[in-house]
Parts: C-alpha cells; structure tokens; sequence
C-alpha cells in the first residue's frame, strides 16, 4: 500500500509538471518567437503578415496580433500615446492595408539574419555598457509603426524596432 502511494504520488508529480511545462511553452513559445540564451526575438512583423490574410478587421488584428503578443500590444498603446495612430481611426484603416506594400517587409529577414541582429545587439551593448545584472533581453520586431524605444521592465528588457 505504501510503496503503491509512493508511486502514486510521483507520477501525479511528474504529470503535474509536465502540465506545467507545456502550459509555460505555449504562452511563451509561438511560431513567431525565437528563444535565445539571453532572451527572445518576438517577430510581431509575421503575425502582422498573418493578419493581412485575412478580412484585414479589427478583429483579426486584435487577434492575430495584439492579443497573441503582448510586446505588440506595447508598441500600439505607445504609438497612441505618442500620436503616431488615432486609436478611433485606426480599427478602419486597418481595412486599407494591402498585403502587396509590406511584403518588401516581410521576406526581408530571414531566421539567421534576425539571430545575427540580435547577437549584435546584445553584444555591442555589453562592450559599450557592462550589463549590472543578466535580466534577458527580448528583441521586438514590429510593423507597421515607425520609430524605435526600450521599456524596461522588473525582470527583462524590451528592445523594440520597427523593419520599416
């Protein structure tokens, strides 16, 4: 009965944390994220592609892009803040986006260029200003806004760059 209980108890563990596991890797694993040993590499540009697939709604994008990545929600809420979009007009000119003008975007980088990117990054920063601590670094690439900014948060550093 003990030794019953005792492996009871350790393959309720193991499923537990393999449930764990797979829980954590499909919130932080998409097909547009890239792991790396000092942080990731959210590629917000592909689900941008992705979106422009579809009907183009506001939906969609909210969808496809603001809601699956959580950088991209970021970006837009400071590109509002900013001005650079009218969050009342935006919804509809999201309708006008032709997939044609951002394919230039789109297969621009491929996987080892967008590695190489962000090695260089991490590693001219680290010459230019010791690292105090080793919080990760994630990379965001996105599209269609403009312009390029840092938010730090507690435990990781965002780096945010727009391809175009």
């Amino acid at each position: 009965m003990k030794k019953s209980l005792i492996y009871n108890f350790a393959a309720a563990s193991i499923l537990i944390l393999t449930s764990f596991n797979e829980l954590k890797s499909q919130n932080d694993s998409s097909k547009y994220i890239i792991t790396k040993e000092s942080g990731r590499i959210i590629q917000g540009y592909k689900a941008f592609e992705d979106f422009l697939k579809t009907d183009k709604s506001w939906e969609n994008y909210k969808k496809l892009v603001l809601d699956a990545y959580p950088e991209i929600q970021s970006v837009h809420r400071t590109a509002i803040r900013w001005g650079g979009i009218d969050s009342l007009k935006f919804p509809e000119e999201l309708k006008n986006y032709r997939t044609e003008d951002w394919e230039k975007y789109s297969s621009r980088y491929d996987e080892e260029t967008v590695n190489f990117l962000y090695d260089s990054i991490i590693e001219k920063g680290n010459k230019i200003l010791k690292p105090v601590n080793k919080n990760p670094v994630d990379l965001c690439l996105f599209l269609p806004y403009s312009g390029c900014f840092v938010l730090p948060e507690e435990q990781k550093y965002n780096l945010y760059f727009s391809i175009d």
